[in-house]
């Protein structure tokens, strides 16, 4: 699942890749080549473009296409993950960089300005061939992120690896030959016992939280890196599966298992939440909802991480919640506050109010990720 502020991507294991709105409406399907054989198993955005990787490539759409307009090839073996390394201040000459990931425990990188090329006459999409390799593990790739001018990935094998990539331009790292040049010199961080399965980075703006890397495994168990020194700052222990998905706000940490969603506080790290939520497979967040993915095709929205959201069901709300909407609203109605925002702002401290004083509701409204209809788990 990738997600931009203003629009979701979402793959499901039958060959779909979705573009939803935050209210959840699909906006489109996007349609893969060679689905039946393509499963994708990552997804990611950039700029206007939705990146997905299936089979041995990496597909890229434009904004509002439903086919992909570039592919980016190399793999020799299955894509098993995918990542963005956007644009690095401390190193201008460095474009961004479209990170993958293969069974093979190679990973690929390709220049992210090569999407914006056209194709050539009489091809289906312009063909973008990588410009940096790396030989990461002895066994397939099970996380990639990009923290700065690092690319950290994680092996089945259980291994987790920081690669340093290079400043210079897309020319520099391409041989006489054509060939992608080879990254070398990782540098190895323990900790994990078994497969890694989930990264996550900090934002850089997040005032409560350390510059970091988040990785989860089947060991159960979140890890805090400090992505400079490699060293271990915290443990993050409590989920009884192997994490699934991890995602991050400036104030809180997601990460999912099998059974359940908790949510951890940055600084102190102590679970403040726990959302009961099957099969999650991924997640996405922002400072006022968090969006569940699951196993099952459904795509789910918790608003205020804790109240259950239905468009045009408002009578799924908690009855202290629905009283406490009208006694906002009377109350904006007393005191000429007409903007819609204000009006946001408003119902988010009443909720964050009641909240506090430990009332809510593990309810989970979900949209079916090919038919757009809503089931509730409660």
């Amino acid at each position: 699942m990738a997600f931009n502020g203003r629009t979701l991507a979402t793959a499901a294991e039958d060959g779909t890749c979705c573009v939803w709105d935050t209210k959840l409406r699909k906006l489109r399907t996007l349609q893969l080549p060679g689905a039946a054989a393509n499963v994708p198993v990552g997804i990611s955005m950039w700029q206007n473009h939705v990146l997905a990787a299936a089979g041995r490539g990496v597909y890229v759409w434009r904004c509002q296409d439903i086919e992909p307009s570039v592919a980016l090839e190399g793999h020799a073996a299955e894509c098993t993950v995918l990542c963005i390394c956007r644009e690095d201040p401390a190193l201008p000459q460095r474009p961004p960089l479209i990170a993958a990931g293969g069974s093979d425990g190679r990973v690929l990188l390709w220049n992210a300005r090569d999407l914006t090329a056209s194709r050539s006459a009489g091809q289906p999409f312009h063909m973008a061939t990588p410009t940096l390799h790396i030989e990461a593990h002895m066994a397939e790739v099970g996380g990639l992120c990009c923290v700065g001018s690092y690319l950290f990935s994680g092996g089945a094998d259980g291994t987790l690896m920081r690669w340093t990539l290079p400043g210079g331009t897309t020319a520099s790292n391409v041989d006489a030959g054509g060939q992608a040049s080879v990254v070398e010199g990782g540098v190895p961080l323990g900790g994990h016992i078994d497969k890694v399965t989930a990264m996550a980075s900090c934002d850089d703006d997040a005032a409560a939280a350390p510059a970091g890397l988040f990785t989860g495994g089947k060991d159960c168990v979140v890890r805090l890196w400090d992505v400079d020194s490699c060293e271990l700052i915290a443990e993050l222990i409590g989920h009884d599966d192997k994490i699934s998905a991890i995602t991050l706000t400036s104030r809180h940490v997601f990460s999912s298992d099998s059974a359940s969603i908790r949510q951890w506080e940055l600084g102190t790290f102590s679970c403040v939440h726990i959302f009961q939520a099957e099969e999650t497979t991924g997640l996405a967040a922002n400072p006022r909802e968090i969006f569940v993915g699951s196993r099952n095709g459904t795509l789910g929205r918790f608003w205020g991480w804790a109240i259950p959201w239905s468009r045009g069901h408002h009578t799924g709300f908690p009855t202290w919640f629905r009283r406490l909407v009208c006694a906002t609203v009377v109350s904006l109605a007393r005191s000429n506050i007409s903007r819609w925002e204000d009006l946001q702002d408003c119902l988010w401290s009443a909720a964050e109010l009641a909240l506090g004083q430990g009332e809510g509701t593990a309810g989970l409204c979900t949209w079916d990720h090919g038919q757009h209809e809503h089931v509730w788990l409660d």
